[in-house]
C-alpha cells in the first residue's frame, strides 16, 4: 500500500554521554582537602560525586498531528555517589512533549542508567522545540537543558481507494490508528486515491493486533463513504468538498455562495458565517460631497450593498467628515494679538484668514486655522 508518510516512528537516540573521571573510592577522609583531584569526601570516603549526564538533543523527528510518538531519555550517573533527580521542568510546558516519570524523587547509583519514556502529541503542521531541565543533588556545574525537538505533519494521508487502509495498533500496543474518510482534496495521484484522516485513539487495555483496534473503546465513526474512487468530472454533481456527502466535523469547504466565508462542513452541510456583517466608514466623495452609510442591505457575488445618503458640505468635506463653523460666543479679543478670552478663559492662536471655519463674538468675525489654535485654561 502507498503512502505518502509514515506516522509509526522507530529511531536509535544516537547518544554521546560524555564520560566523567572514575576512581576507586578511597577510605579514610575527613575534608575534601584529604581527596586527590576531582574526588570529594563523602561519608569519610573520597569518591566521585553524583554526575548527571544525558543525550541533547532528542528529536522525536515527524507525527501527524494529534498523534503520539514516542521517544525515549537515557539518564546515566556519571559518579560513585547515588544521583538523586527530585523535580524536572519543561519549557514552554504546554502538553506537546510529555516526561512519563511515575514517580520521584528517582535514585540512580554509580555507575547506573534509566531510560525515561517522553511522549511528543503535535496539535498542529509545525515544529516544536522545548527543553528539560532536571533538579538533583549534581555535582559540579549545572548540567545544560535537554533540548526536545519534534514536527507535527498533516493527519491526511493518500491511499488507494480500493481497498481502503485498515485499523493498526500503535505506540506499543497503547493505542489504535483508525483511517477515516475525509473531504480532504489535496491528493493529486489521479481517481485512484483517496483522503484518508488519521485519528489515534487510546486504549484502556492492549490494541488488539489482529483487529488493529482498542477492545471495549469504540472507534471513531464516519458515514463519508471515500472507498471507491471518485466519480468523472461530468458525473462528480458538486466538487470535493461541497459537503455532498456527511463528512467529518470540521473539514473546510465551499458552499458556493460569495457572500460567505470561512464555510465549515458540520453535520453534513457546508455553512459559513456572512461576509457582510460591518459597515464601513464614512468617507468624502470629493471636497463638497459626505457619504454616509446606514445599513447593510444585501451581497451580491461577493460585493456588498449599503443604503447610504450623500450630504453636501457647505464648508468642504474632509477625512470622513463635513467642515463645520466654529462660534465661540460671549468673546472678547484681548490687547494682545492673536489671543481672545471670556469665562474665565483664554483662547490663544495664530490668527490666519482662511475660506472656512470662523469664530464670532458679537458682530465680529475671525477666520482661523483650527490646528494652529491652542486652549487654556
Amino acid at each position: 500500500m502507498f503512502r505518502k508518510w509514515s506516522f509509526l516512528l522507530l529511531f536509535p537516540l544516537g547518544m554521546s554521554l560524555s564520560c566523567a573521571r572514575s576512581a576507586v573510592p578511597a577510605a579514610g577522609c575527613e575534608t575534601d582537602a584529604e581527596c586527590d583531584d576531582d574526588l570529594k569526601c563523602f561519608d569519610n570516603v573520597c569518591a566521585l560525586g553524583p554526575r548527571l549526564l544525558t543525550s541533547s538533543p532528542l528529536n522525536f523527528g515527524d507525527s501527524p498531528k494529534g498523534v503520539r510518538a514516542g521517544g525515549r531519555l537515557v539518564i546515566t550517573n556519571g559518579g560513585d555517589v547515588t544521583l538523586k533527580i527530585t523535580d524536572y521542568e519543561l519549557t514552554p510546558d504546554n502538553d506537546v512533549f510529555v516526561v512519563d516519570v511515575s514517580s520521584l524523587p528517582v535514585e540512580l547509583k554509580g555507575k547506573q542508567s534509566l531510560e525515561i519514556p517522553m511522549l511528543f502529541l503535535p496539535p498542529a503542521e509545525q515544529t516544536y522545540e522545548a527543553e528539560l531541565h532536571f533538579e538533583s543533588n549534581h555535582d559540579g556545574t549545572p548540567p545544560d537543558g535537554i533540548k526536545l525537538v519534534g514536527t507535527g505533519i498533516s493527519d491526511v494521508v493518500c491511499v488507494p481507494c480500493v481497498p481502503g487502509p485498515e485499523p493498526e495498533c500503535h505506540f506499543e500496543n497503547t493505542s489504535s490508528i483508525s483511517y477515516l474518510p475525509t473531504s480532504d482534496v489535496s491528493c493529486d495521484d489521479g481517481e485512484e486515491y483517496c483522503a484518508y484522516r488519521v485519528v489515534e485513539t487510546i486504549c484502556e487495555t492492549q490494541c488488539d493486533p489482529n483487529t488493529g483496534l482498542c477492545p471495549n473503546v469504540a472507534p471513531p465513526e464516519h458515514n463519508w463513504d471515500a472507498g471507491t474512487p471518485p466519480a468523472p468530472p461530468e458525473d462528480a454533481g458538486m466538487p470535493p468538498g461541497a459537503c455532498s456527502h456527511s463528512i467529518l466535523a470540521g473539514d473546510d469547504c465551499d458552499d458556493g455562495d460569495a457572500c460567505t466565508q470561512n464555510d465549515v462542513c458540520t453535520d453534513g452541510t457546508c455553512t459559513g458565517s456572512p461576509l457582510c456583517t460591518e459597515l464601513p466608514e464614512d468617507l468624502c466623495l470629493n471636497d463638497e460631497t459626505l457619504r454616509r452609510y446606514d445599513q447593510i442591505s444585501g451581497c451580491l457575488q461577493g460585493i456588498c450593498l449599503y443604503d447610504y445618503q450623500d450630504t453636501p458640505c457647505e464648508n468642504g468635506c474632509i477625512a470622513g467628515h463635513c467642515r463645520v463653523d466654529m462660534q465661540l460666543l460671549h468673546f472678547q479679543i484681548q490687547t494682545s494679538p492673536g489671543e481672545m478670552s471670556g469665562q474665565g478663559k483664554t483662547l490663544r492662536g495664530r490668527l490666519i484668514p482662511a475660506p472656512a471655519g470662523r469664530m464670532t463674538s458679537g458682530s465680529r468675525v475671525l477666520h482661523i486655522r483650527p490646528v494652529l489654535s491652542e486652549r487654556q485654561p
